[in-house]
């Protein structure tokens, strides 16, 4: 008879990427969702000369959030890795999710960072709209 001591190890190799990738999603999302985008664009009425320069900013922008995200999957299947290999949260699977968590902050800073460089292209008035907007997406609730 087949021994199925693998089934364990493996689900929880699955749930551990998923999770971590759910994670990931969750905390990077609020900086760029599609709708936070089209809200920036549709309420700062922004200028041709404007639009150019956010345009190139989140071409860029892009390349960076890609590699971030692969970053964050190659960690997620570290942790799996760990987590199979040692069966408990040991020093490897802690090492892990520290390794997680680093990939996820790097992608938080730069998106961090894209919007202080998109918000420098904006006149003081479309900035104060542009904060409102980013502070209404990080905490799901309306900016004072």
């Amino acid at each position: 008879m087949m021994s199925r001591n693998w089934i364990a190890p493996v689900l929880l190799s699955l749930l551990a990427g998923l999770g971590g990738a759910i994670a990931g999603q969750r905390l990077a999302a609020p900086h760029s969702t599609p709708a936070m985008h089209d809200r920036l664009h549709d309420t700062l009425a922004l200028n041709a000369g404007q639009e150019e320069r956010i345009h190139q900013l989140e071409v860029a922008f892009a390349a960076t959030r890609t590699r971030h995200e692969a970053d964050i999957r190659a960690a997620d299947a570290r942790l799996a890795a760990a987590m199979v290999r040692e069966g408990r949260y040991g020093p490897g699977v802690a090492a892990a999710v520290d390794d997680v968590h680093t990939a996820m902050g790097a992608l938080q800073k730069a998106s961090i960072d894209h919007m202080f460089a998109m918000r420098a292209v904006l006149d003081p008035a479309q900035q104060t709209k542009f904060d409102r907007i980013i502070a209404e997406s990080l905490t799901d609730q309306p900016a004072r």
